[in-house]
């Protein structure tokens, strides 16, 4: 190459070539974000010559979850599996449930990381809309409103389309800042009786609002996570004495 002034300059190359071949263990690795919180377990290894050195390897999931159209799912499986090529993408293999409306409900990632597919299914079997339906509002796709219909409709077209699915999902929560947003049916099913909104406060805690319409009290509850199976909850609301709650659970 040249300068301004048209000097030759020699090409600058690394003043020394290192061979690297380095492996690397990581025992817990925390991946988190705006609606995802997650631990990684791993190995992998670094080689090549330096400054090209190349990294190729595999991380599995510990446990985690993340919310997906306003409804929490816990991570079953998650595998990343990095190739040792320089331009090789990382790959995806993700799979978490959730409970809505009487049905399990299964979501699979799979593929490069820039654009996976997302595959739902479910237990009892049913059609992909018919499990949207549950996992946005919590009901069979034949009971929604007309604008319940047509949010529908847009969720199916982010989970056909493809791409860069998690700059899609959730536009009206990333507006408003709260990490979950959901409707709650009245127990009559006559009609919508409150919207509940969720924010992940810090690691471990969560904070819950629940505001009514009509005659619906408003109700706002915080969730620490003392332990991973042991939950503290305190919850007030017009209507009752304000409590506390301790919650015991296990995942097996």
């Amino acid at each position: 190459p040249t300068d301004d002034a048209g000097v030759n300059r020699p090409v600058r190359s690394w003043p020394v070539m290192v061979e690297t071949d380095v492996r690397v263990d990581a025992k817990t690795v925390r991946v988190e974000g705006q609606r995802l919180r997650t631990e990684w377990a791993g190995s992998g290894r670094v080689t090549g010559t330096l400054p090209e050195v190349r990294f190729g390897g595999s991380i599995g999931i510990v446990r985690g979850s993340f919310v997906f159209l306003g409804r929490r799912f816990n991570i079953l499986r998650g595998d990343v599996v990095i190739p040792s090529g320089q331009a090789a993408e990382p790959v995806l293999f993700i799979t978490a449930e959730t409970r809505a409306a009487g049905a399990t409900i299964q979501l699979t990632v799979e593929g490069p990381a820039s654009s996976p597919s997302l595959t739902l299914s479910s237990d009892p079997p049913m059609e992909e809309s018919e499990i949207l339906s549950r996992i946005l509002f919590g009901k069979p796709g034949d009971s929604v409103s007309p604008w319940q219909l047509a949010y529908l409709a847009y969720a199916l077209d982010v989970i056909d389309g493809g791409g860069p699915i998690l700059q899609k999902l959730d536009r009206g929560q990333d507006v408003l800042g709260f990490d979950q947003i959901s409707l709650k049916q009245s127990e009559d099913e006559s009609g919508l009786s409150a919207i509940q909104v969720g924010k992940q406060l810090s690691e471990r805690v969560y904070l819950e609002g629940e505001v009514g319409f009509k005659d619906q009290p408003d109700v706002f509850a915080i969730e620490a996570e003392l332990a991973p199976s042991l939950i503290l909850r305190t919850e007030t609301s017009p209507r009752m004495r304000e409590g506390i709650g301790i919650y015991w659970s296990r995942d097996y």
